[in-house]
């Protein structure tokens, strides 16, 4: 995809209830979305970094900050660029898992949006969607013990 622009869009969201965790309680979120436009379309991607680097060392401002003034610049040098090779582009910067996910997402959302086609029907492999449910997946209780369904 050629590539054409790159927007950061950040703002607070609101939760609907508040989010428990060990370090604490949420009531909103600081959010950041990669927005990119490419070959007359557009896709978006979000960067789930914390307020806070206390569940990993990514945060909201400072992921601003790296994609703003590392990871953008470098997509908007490569041009023509599929989601498959933005890890590659991006890799001459260190670390930073989650502001280089929200940019991938962001080119791959564009290409599937360029071609018509929906994430789930992208992951199962074929041209036309599955009507078979997925498979189970195993959950994790709050006790630790782990529960598949």
């Amino acid at each position: 995809m050629h590539i054409e622009a790159v927007e950061l869009v950040r703002f607070q969201l609101p939760l609907v209830t508040p989010f428990r965790t060990s370090f604490g309680v949420q009531d909103g979120r600081d959010v950041v979305l990669v927005r990119v436009e490419a070959d007359g379309t557009e896709g978006w991607g979000e960067n789930v970094a914390g307020i806070e680097p206390g569940y990993s060392h990514e945060f909201v401002a400072a992921s601003q900050l790296v994609l703003r003034d590392h990871l953008v610049p470098r997509l908007l040098s490569a041009k023509d660029v599929t989601a498959a090779e933005v890890g590659t582009v991006l890799a001459g910067v260190s670390g930073w898992p989650m502001a280089k996910c929200a940019v991938e997402a962001a080119v791959l959302d564009a290409e599937l949006r360029s071609a018509d086609l929906s994430l789930r029907t992208y992951r199962s492999g074929c041209s036309t969607p599955s009507t078979r449910p997925s498979p189970p997946s195993t959950v994790i209780g709050a006790t630790g013990t782990s529960a598949s369904s």
